[in-house]
């Protein structure tokens, strides 16, 4: 949080500097508070080495986010005619998720030898215990005619989500005598474990994201902007701690290089000194995978020979209401 207000306090700072070098009436700075939902699905991946399996991920759990609330701040400064003079802009931001259970932790496994099937399969009521992101952004704006402009910046994201598996039911394939790691199928007589009233698995995703963006607006009626922007990136890093309860086994992945999307829409009316935004945006980050660290029973990490993978996809849609200083 302390970075926080230090990132809020840096982007006041330079709205005061623009004001004092360019004059009063150039730049305004506003400040809003929004309220919004996001709803999909984060992902944690383990791929085989030779021996493993013959399928193509040895274990994937999928982690719902339907959906988690979220309250909010924003701040910004921007030429106040950016629709007749270039100019800079910058803009801060920050959500807070309301604790909730918010769908379910599927946890599927591969692990026969001789084939790709299905082996094990659980599922888990999902609690999402925290979500933060906080957003920074720097750019330019360019007018295009006297009701367009087009903008391109850098943004730097951070994303933090905490999520607990508890009760559910697990369905796991018999294991042959005759041959280790060969199975019969998932649905012929499996065993069936039921985990009503235990905790039975924590993991958490901080991601650290930069990536370059454009946006291009339109003005009409005078009161009304649409923005249409477009992220994208490969600088991006995500540490990710899973700890399965029972069994006493800590993992803490390191992944990089995942393809970052996120295309947004800005719905704006401007009524006085106050704009009332509606968004909505898409994030995707997919595509690759890094080092994973194993503890069990507090014995200390190694390095494990299964590379990790993570993800998210989810779309955010929010209402902001901010008021022009």
């Amino acid at each position: 949080m302390k970075n926080i207000y230090s990132l809020a306090f840096l982007v006041i700072m330079l709205g005061s500097y623009c004001h004092a070098q360019t004059g009063e009436t150039e730049y305004g700075f506003s400040f809003g508070v929004r309220s919004g939902i996001i709803y999909g699905q984060a992902s944690e991946l383990v791929f085989p080495v030779p021996g493993d399996t013959k399928g193509e991920l040895l274990s994937e759990l999928l982690w719902d986010i339907k959906p988690v609330f979220y309250l909010g701040i924003y701040a910004d400064i921007k030429r106040k005619n950016q629709f007749e003079i270039p100019g800079l802009f910058s803009s801060i931001s920050f959500k807070a998720g309301i604790p909730a259970d918010t769908g379910y932790i599927e946890d599927r496994d591969w692990m026969s030898f001789e084939n790709a099937a299905l082996t094990h399969f659980s599922s888990h009521t999902n609690k999402t215990n925290l979500f933060f992101n906080a957003e920074i952004s720097f750019g330019a704006a360019v007018p295009v005619r006297n009701n367009f402009y087009f903008k391109t910046f850098i943004n730097g994201s951070w994303i933090h989500y905490a999520f607990t598996g508890r009760d559910g039911y697990g369905k796991y394939a018999r294991e042959k005598s005759v041959y280790p790691r060969t199975y019969y199928a998932i649905d012929d007589d499996p065993k069936i474990y039921d985990f009503t009233g235990m905790e039975l698995i924590n993991y958490k995703q901080d991601w650290l994201i930069f990536s370059p963006g454009f946006s291009a607006g339109a003005r009409m009626f005078n009161v009304l902007t649409i923005d249409l922007s477009l992220k994208i990136s490969l600088f991006n890093y995500c540490i990710a701690q899973d700890e399965h309860i029972s069994l006493k086994d800590k993992y803490v992945d390191i992944i990089y290089g995942n393809l970052f999307l996120e295309p947004a829409a800005d719905i704006i009316f401007s009524i006085n000194r106050f704009d009332i935004m509606f968004n909505i945006t898409w994030k995707q980050l997919s595509g690759s995978s890094g080092f994973s660290y194993k503890n069990n029973n507090d014995a200390g990490f190694f390095l494990s020979q299964n590379k990790s993978g993570a993800a998210i996809n989810f779309i955010d849609a929010c209402l902001l209401v901010k008021i022009r200083l």
